[in-house]
């Protein structure tokens, strides 16, 4: 499974993320090509005070350390584009 983090969101002193799972397919028939895409959301991820926590789209609660085992480097990698957005 591939999965990427979506681009972060702010409001106010929160800030939500997807983490998502993609998909890309690419088919060729001769000399003609077509590619499909496609994201579906595994994890929401919240930052409050450099606290992360998550919920999955059935509702399950995660802590930091359950996204990591999980998601490596997610929630850097959430920080990050955070960073970038506010540069």
């Amino acid at each position: 499974m591939k999965w990427a983090v979506d681009t972060p969101v702010r409001v106010g002193g929160y800030a939500f993320a997807a983490i998502v799972e993609v998909r890309v397919s690419i088919h060729s028939a001769g000399r003609r090509m077509a590619a499909n895409g496609e994201k579906q959301p595994l994890l929401f991820v919240l930052l409050q005070g450099g606290k992360a926590s998550g919920i999955d789209v059935n509702g399950h609660t995660y802590e930091a350390e359950e996204i990591e085992n999980l998601y490596p480097l997610a929630i850097e990698q959430m920080e990050a584009l955070l960073s970038a957005e506010a540069s």
